[in-house]
């Protein structure tokens, strides 16, 4: 057996690039964060705002950005169901991950009411907004 000479493959000065962006953007988020909340600290206390109300923003803002960047992305490429796919995925994750960690840590009391008028309501707008997205892309496969 000869000894293995093996030389790195001819792309491995390409992965060092991509490998410095992924670690960036995973620890700059993270000053960029600490800087939001700081500085909508600063301007709350300047302006009276409870702290309560500054800390429900930036969670709100937090978890809107990515949707919002997705969607102005998306929009600007012409791929507007990337956008539409984006809000609807959010929404349905934040809702099962909230009612799911809520009800680990304590059981979940359904009043007849949220069976009865949420549930069908909150179905038929999901409906109707499937419906509506469903008859837009028949539109543009028309177009084509």
């Amino acid at each position: 057996m000869q000894p293995a000479t093996e030389s790195p493959p001819a792309h491995y000065p390409l992965v060092l690039w991509p490998s410095l962006q992924l670690l960036g953007g995973l620890i700059l988020p993270q000053g960029g964060g600490e800087a939001l909340v700081a500085g909508a600290g600063i301007i709350a206390a300047g302006l009276g705002v409870p702290r309560v109300v500054v800390g429900l923003m930036v969670v709100a803002f937090g978890t809107s950005a990515p949707e919002s960047l997705v969607g102005v992305t998306g929009t600007a490429t012409g791929a507007g169901g990337v956008a539409f796919g984006d809000v609807v995925r959010a929404n349905i994750i934040n809702i099962a991950f909230t009612l799911g960690m809520t009800a680990t840590i304590r059981p979940l009391v359904v009043h007849r009411t949220i069976m009865t008028r949420e549930i069908p309501m909150l179905l038929l707008a999901m409906s109707a907004a499937m419906g509506s997205y469903c008859a837009y892309c028949s539109v543009l496969l028309a177009w084509v």
